[in-house]
């Protein structure tokens, strides 16, 4: 696998970008979800002494910003109220709290917080106050997300057809509508068709598919919404169709939508 890397120095951080075949995306991605990338930064300091450090790039060991860490702190009469901010599982066991004459107070947490969650009671600090550091530790095993951002002239456009065979007078229907989706890609397309009866039994929408979804996947799911002869309206679970496998042309069937979401 080849990856071309730049890096820009900003004020307070580092900016990574990383380059790779189509081909090696997908080995990329893996790579920073479980072992990750390890790169070296040196740091010239005022009097000419370099000192080096490893960098790890990990989607998997994430800890938040640099300053502050995943855990938001904000302060309002009195009391501290602790939130997650990144999309690992943090536990806290203490808020430490620094005074004037420089030691630490801890004041217990004990609180393990979802992604943006917040600790279910606020913390009460001891009188005086002062600057404030959660002591926290950071789930393993929980990925980061990576998402691809759909703005580039090689995203791939494609178009699906639904096409309608289901019979509304045998399964007293009036009328069913469609919303379309790409498996684990964000945002759906409403589908509207008609029957063979009263016309447009088909319907055609152009989804636009991420590079990486194209190369490891292509799954529509879409889901149907029923309204009955008595005008009660029913929906289905989300139904997936494997368009590498089963082609772009939708056939809607009885046996495919008779089943109503439960619960």
């Amino acid at each position: 696998m080849h990856v071309d890397v730049e890096t820009v120095k900003n004020a307070d951080s580092l900016q990574v970008a990383m380059t790779a075949a189509m081909t090696d995306a997908l080995l990329l991605e893996s790579q920073l979800k479980t072992s990750g990338l390890v790169g070296q930064v040196t740091f010239t300091l005022p009097d000419g002494t370099a000192v080096q450090s490893t960098m790890m790039l990990e989607l998997g060991n994430i800890g938040g910003p640099w300053d502050s860490g995943p855990i938001d702190v904000s302060v309002q009469d009195g009391s501290a109220i602790l939130t997650n901010r990144i999309h690992a599982a943090v536990s806290v066991t203490d808020l430490m709290v620094y005074g004037g004459s420089g030691s630490g107070t801890p004041v217990p947490v004990d609180a393990t917080l979802a992604e943006g969650q917040a600790a279910p009671q606020a913390v009460t600090l001891p009188d005086g106050g002062g600057e404030l550091y959660p002591v926290y530790a950071v789930q393993p095993g929980t990925n980061d997300k990576l998402q691809e951002i759909r703005s580039f002239v090689e995203d791939v456009h494609t178009n699906v057809m639904f096409l309608n065979l289901i019979n509304y007078a045998t399964h007293n229907l009036k009328t069913i509508s469609i919303t379309g989706k790409l498996k684990d890609v964000d945002g759906t397309y409403p589908v509207a068709i008609g029957d063979a009866i009263s016309g447009n039994p088909q319907a055609q929408v152009e989804m636009l598919l991420p590079l990486t979804n194209y190369i490891s996947q292509r799954v529509l799911q879409y889901q149907v919404l029923k309204t009955h002869g008595d005008d009660s309206v029913t929906t289905t679970d989300w139904i997936e169709w494997n368009l590498e496998q089963k082609g772009n042309v939708v056939s809607l069937q009885w046996a495919d939508i008779a089943q109503d979401l439960t619960g």
